[in-house]
């Protein structure tokens, strides 16, 4: 039989390939400490963002104090107040924080004005990185950039005043007109010039003096510009700008084109301003002073760029009432006083010792930061009449003939070449008088013999004509638009004015009301900047903010008490705006320093808006435009402004 061989797996011969295999696969197969590896990668992971939020933190850190300090820095430069060198104050801020090396004086800009001052700085702060490096983020660069600006409130004012002869009638009030506007007038300047909370106070004043200039321009048929003032406005160039055919009166004649411009180009030797004639329009025969178009009282003169209350007082105190009515002639004067071209003459009224010398810059340019330039002019009435002599009528021999012994007068008839003899009524070959007569100067005949309408009597003369209502309406349009154009703001106060009187004043701005108005907007501009920056002490904000906004207000009387603001955030969620009724103070009742219930200074970023009220009495109680002003129980009128910012983060 044969042999059988048996073989099992014990018995089978085991290679080395086969045992590395089997390994492997079991090692493949095992799960155990997985989650360490995971746990590992996870824990690097962490460590690596966490030292990149660490390295955030520094930059924010370091970037948030650069940004603080630079704006210290800036608002402390930018101070008017403040008598050091504006790039001084910024390397010192930024050296006491310990930042001196990250800029030089010539990394701050600075531009300084006469009545603005703005400093601008920037800054890189580089921040070493300790995480980041791993990634090859060796340092990373925080900029910081600041600004600031402040103006200085200064404010030049034309005072324009109606003196024609309706001033001279009856007010609803039992007074005359011209009395009611000397008194609303001297309020005025006290309120500007001396105390703006009370307009009665004379002595006692709040208002820095130089910050206010007050022109006063009283009007009729003309506006009696004074010789002084003439004479500034001569010598600019190297003509005589203003004509000289006699210094009787000192009235400009302006054409229609002179009323489509408030400026004047003194420099130019082809200007020339003609003087109006000094003559009597109206009587049959003999000239009168009181009866000229451009009369001669003292108190008619302007009084330029006036610096004192004391004295705009006592010139509005002698105000009278008489002549006809030219608002178009009184808005070109007090325009032009508002406009830098006039610096020249301005110049030349400090000279001669009329202008103070602490107005030598003004008329300010209309672009220099915090100027107001304004027109208040005040009326009863509407454009009537003004009479002028053509231009021939002004100067050189007349037709008319003198003979000084008989004082007979010869008319001479250019067409026939003869003479009427006015004591005979008849044509003569001679004037009477023979060669002891003497041919009559324009200037001679006007003021010292003829009228206009006796000279007009004679058929082949016509010396003159007159400007009617129409006419000065679109004249006063012109400068209006003009002086708007120009930047000026144009307010008029009618005072007991018919409904055509209203729509022409309308016309070239809309009442004294909302001088106020925009005196408040304006006010609370300028303190916007506090809020947005957080520059108010929130303990005493709300009494804080009301007295800045009553000092740049300036003419609001007992304005702390009159005054109440409003301060609420806007969610940017719905968007949905504060009430529509602001609120005002309750004069009926007591007194309250207390802050509403909605005023909060709100958080960083946040919108927020601020309402202002202001009660106040109206100047003119009497005229329709303000009557028809919603009026409290104390007779009292809201002016109300708001304003919107975003809060510094």
């Amino acid at each position: 039989m044969g042999r059988i061989r048996l073989e099992t797996a014990q018995t089978r011969p085991i290679t080395k390939q086969k045992v590395r295999h089997g390994v492997l696969a079991r090692f493949i197969r095992d799960e155990d400490g997985s989650f360490v590896i995971l746990g590992l990668f996870l824990f690097v992971a962490m460590l690596m963002l966490s030292g990149l939020a660490v390295d955030l933190m520094r930059y924010e850190t370091h970037r948030t104090r650069l940004q603080s300090t630079l704006d210290r820095a800036t608002l402390a430069a930018a101070s008017m107040s403040q008598p050091l060198p504006p790039k001084q104050v910024v390397m010192d801020y930024m050296s006491k924080a310990g930042l001196g090396g990250l800029i030089t004086e010539d990394d701050i800009i600075v531009q300084d004005l006469v009545t603005s001052r703005r400093v601008e700085v920037s800054a890189d702060l580089a921040v070493s990185s300790t995480f980041l490096n791993f990634v090859g983020i060796t340092e990373l660069t925080a900029p910081g950039h600041a600004a600031a600006e402040e103006s200085a409130s200064q404010t030049e004012i034309s005072l324009i005043l109606d003196v024609s002869g309706s001033m001279g009638w009856d007010s609803a009030s039992g007074n005359t007109k011209i009395s009611e506007l000397r008194t609303a007038a001297k309020q005025f300047v006290n309120l500007l010039l001396c105390e703006p909370s009370d307009p009665t106070e004379t002595v006692n004043c709040s208002v820095e003096v130089g910050k206010v200039s007050i022109s006063l321009v009283p009007y009729a048929e003309q506006v009696l510009a004074g010789e002084t003032l003439l004479s500034s406005l001569n010598d600019i160039a190297e003509n005589i700008t203003v004509t000289a055919e006699h210094t009787d009166s000192s009235c400009i004649h302006w054409y229609a084109e002179d009323f489509e411009r408030v400026s004047l180009d003194l420099a130019d030797p082809a200007l020339i301003l003609q003087r109006a004639g000094h003559f009597d329009p109206w009587r049959d025969k003999w000239s009168r002073p009181r009866n000229r178009t451009c009369k001669t009282h003292s108190w008619r003169k302007i009084m330029p760029l006036e610096i004192s209350h004391a004295a705009l007082r006592n010139k509005i105190d002698q105000l009278r009432a008489g002549g006809y009515t030219s608002i178009d002639v009184g808005m070109k004067w007090g325009s032009l006083l508002l406009d830098p071209s006039f610096r020249p003459a301005t110049l030349n009224l400090i000279t001669s010792g009329v202008v103070d010398s602490r107005f030598s810059n003004r008329p300010f340019s209309y672009s220099e930061p915090g100027i107001r330039k304004v027109v208040v002019l005040m009326t009863d009435g509407e454009n009537t009449t003004q009479n002028y002599l053509y231009d021939d009528k002004r100067d050189g021999g007349s037709e008319v003939w003198f003979d000084d012994d008989d004082g007979v007068y010869s008319v001479y008839h250019p067409v026939y070449d003869v003479y009427y003899d006015t004591s005979t009524g008849q044509f003569e070959s001679a004037p009477y008088g023979g060669s002891d007569a003497r041919q009559l100067s324009f200037q001679e005949l006007w003021k010292d013999h003829w009228t206009r309408k006796r000279y007009d009597n004679y058929s082949w003369l016509d010396a003159g004509h007159k400007y009617g209502t129409a006419t000065k309406d679109d004249r006063l349009d012109d400068i209006c638009t003009a002086a708007k154009n120009a930047g000026i703001r144009v307010y008029t106060v009618g005072f007991e004015t018919s409904e055509r009187s209203n729509e022409v004043l309308a016309d070239c701005a809309v009442g004294f009301y909302l001088t106020r108005t925009v005196l408040l907007e304006r006010a609370l501009d300028i303190n916007v900047r506090a809020l947005r920056l957080g520059m108010l002490d929130p303990s005493n904000a709300y009494s804080e903010l009301k007295t800045h906004v009553c000092e740049d207000a300036l003419i609001f009387g007992n304005c702390p008490n009159s005054v109440k603001i409003e301060l609420s955030p806007i969610s940017r969620n719905t968007w949905a705006m504060p009430n529509e009724g602001v609120s005002c103070v309750d004069r009926d009742a007591p007194v309250s320093t207390d802050p509403p219930e909605d005023f909060s200074l709100g958080g960083g970023d946040q919108i927020m808006m601020v309402r202002a009220c202001v009660v106040q009495d109206p100047f003119f109680s009497t005229t329709p435009f303000v009557m028809s002003l919603p009026q409290d129980s104390t007779g009292g009128v809201a002016i109300v402004a708001a304003s919107t910012y975003v809060n510094e983060p």
